[in-house]
């Protein structure tokens, strides 16, 4: 169900005017990758529930409102994606596989995009990458430090650094 031309052009016209207040408040909560995504979430919840938006006595305390509720969501998420991520780091290779098999409620989110934008803008690339290897790919930690060329014990030391990054910012 689709905004008629008069709608979009309200919607427009909202966008224009609050669209950077929306980003700043966002980026002081979230990453700038999530910012931009919650405020596209606020607008496409703005153009779904247009009726509401247009009976609110202030439109765009409205979408300021949305915003926040947006912003919560994300951040729960954030926190169960940590808890997950903690909760993989600690088992060993077998129970790892078994807890992120396919069709497991982990491996589901471990797919997800989500964890791209939530941790691209917290780690280095070099950070980023060995956490994509060890929990989305499933490598072990030998495979992980072939892969970078390093020790065994080298590759522990970073993903414990990771994994305190990530424990810090979540």
């Amino acid at each position: 169900m689709g905004l008629a031309a008069h709608q979009e052009e309200i919607i427009a016209q909202l966008y224009r005017e609050m669209y950077r207040k929306l980003v700043v408040y966002a980026e002081n909560a979230l990453n700038d990758s999530l910012a931009e995504e919650a405020v596209q979430d606020t607008f496409r919840i703005a153009c779904s529930k247009y009726d509401e938006l247009m009976n609110s006595s202030n439109p765009q305390g409205w979408l300021m409102n949305t915003l926040k509720n947006v912003i919560r969501n994300i951040r729960k998420e954030q926190a169960n994606l940590n808890k997950y991520f903690v909760m993989t780091m600690s088992l060993d290779d077998e129970e790892f596989m078994e807890v992120c098999a396919v069709g497991t409620d982990v491996h589901k989110r471990l797919e997800d995009t989500e964890v791209d934008l939530m941790y691209s803008d917290l780690l280095t690339e070099e950070e980023y990458q060995l956490l994509t290897l060890i929990v989305r790919y499933r490598y072990s930690i030998l495979e992980a430090a072939l892969e970078f060329g390093i020790n065994v014990e080298t590759c522990k030391k970073r993903i414990q650094r990771v994994k305190k990054k990530v424990a810090e910012n979540s």
